[in-house]
């Protein structure tokens, strides 16, 4: 082993070309196991926060965005310090991507404009990894937001690539709370302040067995009078996105609570009549 340490050594020593080669490799390597190493430690704070129930959507959508920079930061200086090993000046190189900058700057305004919008979206707090969001009438979950675009995800699995500074204007649905809403008829001749009391007594059990819902669920009254009946609207508040599985189990809800008070729901009746020839 000691052998093998001593003619690397010399070989490092009597070989230029070799010793550019070996140090150009060990630079890379480097570079790998900074960024592998960066990687698995945001990786081990996800899972203890997920363990100890913190909110780590704000601390994913932040780690993504700032490993992407650190990725294109070390491979930048990986590549200044093995143009330095061949023998390249790297200071005029440093000093010329001012310049560059400039050129590329004029020529890629849109790619500028994407990274800007991009740390305006995190620093700001526009939206985070996993809210679902709605972006010129298309609507999904966030499943990527990098440095210049931002990746959603439909319902129904297909996905869209919006560019930083096109997301404008953004609907954001995972903030605060959904708002379910449920309408029904019942017939002219229905006692409303009784179903109304009734309902609303009802509800509240309901509400005790759907941790789902964060507010009362209360029959608002009568909202609308239709040609067979009564319209009336039901509402509650629920945890972000919940608020779909809700109604659909409130519709059963209301559908069984009418059918014990022998209520009838009303529907449109065609009454066809025919005229016998004299």
């Amino acid at each position: 082993m000691l052998n093998f340490f001593t003619e690397l050594y010399e070989d490092l020593i009597n070989d230029p070309l070799f010793s550019k080669i070996f140090f150009s490799v060990v630079v890379f390597i480097i570079s790998f196991l900074t960024l592998f190493l960066v990687q698995s430690l945001i990786k081990r704070y996800l899972k203890h926060a997920e363990s100890k129930q913190k909110q780590v959507t704000r601390f994913k959508t932040l780690s993504k965005l700032l490993f992407s920079l650190l990725r294109y930061t070390v491979f930048l200086i990986a590549i200044l310090v093995i143009l330095s090993i061949w023998g390249v000046d790297v200071i005029p190189a440093i000093a010329g991507l001012g310049i560059i900058g400039l050129v590329i700057g004029l020529g890629a305004q849109r790619m500028i404009q994407d990274m800007i919008a991009g740390f305006f979206i995190v620093f700001e707090n526009h939206y985070d990894i996993g809210d679902i969001v709605e972006v010129k009438g298309f609507r999904g979950t966030v499943l990527e937001l990098g440095l210049k675009s931002t990746t959603l995800q439909h319902w129904t699995g297909h996905i869209q690539i919006f560019s930083n500074s096109h997301m404008s204007p953004v609907t954001n649905y995972s903030r605060y709370y959904s708002q379910a809403i449920i309408t029904f008829s019942v017939p002219y001749e229905t006692d409303i302040k009784n179903l109304t009391s009734v309902l609303n007594a009802s509800l509240k059990i309901f509400k005790e067995t759907h941790t789902e819902i964060i507010s009362d669920a209360l029959v608002l009254g009568v909202t609308q009078f239709l040609a067979s009946g009564i319209e009336m609207t039901l509402t509650c508040q629920t945890q972000p996105n919940l608020q779909f599985g809700i109604e659909r189990e409130l519709r059963v809800f209301i559908l069984d609570q009418l059918k014990a008070l022998q209520i009838e729901i009303p529907f449109d009746h065609i009454v066809v009549s025919t005229r016998e020839k004299s």
